[in-house]
């Protein structure tokens, strides 16, 4: 169970990082 939320936490994370890029 914890692996899954860390796995949504970092791809959340990365989502927001290549929208930065995109902006």
């Amino acid at each position: 169970m914890l692996n899954v939320w860390l796995k949504t936490g970092i791809t959340c994370a990365t989502n927001e990082e290549l929208n930065k890029d995109r902006n």
